[in-house]
């Protein structure tokens, strides 16, 4: 269990990817797997990766989906849209084929049973005409803050503050805590990509609406690159009372034997630090 009055642990599907895209295992088997974790286990997609028919959500999946959610005791927590502004690279960005892009994904979210949706940084030109959806399918909008964007970049700074003069409860920021990281897939970050500290996750707490708790590897149930320790104090003790989708990226398992057990792990890793901070 999490511990008492702090956030909730879950897992996005993209964590079983080594898997999923080898054959092993299936869509549904990875909704199991999910189920595996706990009882009530947030589960998050991707929409491109997950389903046919991309941006659309077809009525089949919308079946299929729900079906397993309800089968296995799961809580759909975020769907993973896309933007996709570099389609047409011999052409300047048109603002409403990317409203076009978009507001079916928001749609398909909702039926799905979703309350929240990462969105990509480039939605903030055209957020004002997002939000009148998002408001429509009671959604939570969370700009990712992604590598390279890490919080200190000119970029995240132009979307937290966007999202502090629109004031809007259907808008926010997805952090990846990638951006904390001081290694990815066995080599040092770019000398120009310097990892966020633990610190800076205090100017952005007050705008999360979901947390993608992103990994490469565990040695021995520990994440040595990233500071997952403070990461936990903070929100813990920040009161942040949101979802947190398990993110393991990446094809070094190590001492585990698949995915599944590495997310495990993960899970574990984090109910400690849970624990440790929600009785100070």
């Amino acid at each position: 269990m999490n511990a008492p009055s702090t956030f909730k642990l879950g897992v996005t599907l993209y964590s079983f990817t080594t898997e999923f895209w080898a054959y092993k295992w299936s869509f549904e088997d990875c909704m199991r797997k999910a189920a595996q974790l706990g009882p009530g286990m947030g589960v998050e997609i991707v929409g491109p990766q997950h389903h046919r028919n991309f941006p659309e959500v077809p009525d089949e999946f919308v079946r299929t989906f729900r079906s397993s959610v309800e089968a296995n005791g799961l809580v759909p927590t975020s769907y993973g849209s896309y933007a996709d502004p570099f389609f047409y690279p011999d052409r300047d960005f048109n603002e409403d084929e990317m409203v076009e892009y978009v507001i079916p994904q928001l749609k398909g979210a909702n039926r799905l049973g979703f309350s929240t949706v990462r969105l990509q940084y480039f939605n903030y030109k055209v957020i004002e005409k997002l939000l009148p959806y998002a408001k429509k399918y009671k959604l939570k909008l969370g700009y990712e803050v992604h590598v390279p964007i890490m919080i200190e970049t000119p970029i995240c700074q132009m979307l937290i503050e966007q999202v502090k003069k629109i004031s809007s409860e259907y808008l926010g920021l997805t952090p990846d805590f990638g951006i904390f990281e001081n290694r990815v897939s066995g080599v040092p970050q770019p000398e120009n990509v310097k990892p966020s500290p633990a610190k800076a996750l205090e100017q952005i707490l007050p705008y999360i609406i979901h947390i993608h708790g992103k990994f490469h590897r565990m040695i021995k149930g520990e994440i040595p690159d990233i500071p997952y320790e403070d990461l936990v104090r903070i929100l813990v003790q920040g009161g942040y009372k949101g979802w947190m989708s398990t993110e393991f990226e990446g094809s070094d398992l190590g001492e585990y034997p698949n995915s599944f057990e590495i997310v495990k792990a993960h899970h574990a890793l984090i109910k400690r630090f849970q624990m440790k901070y929600a009785a100070t």
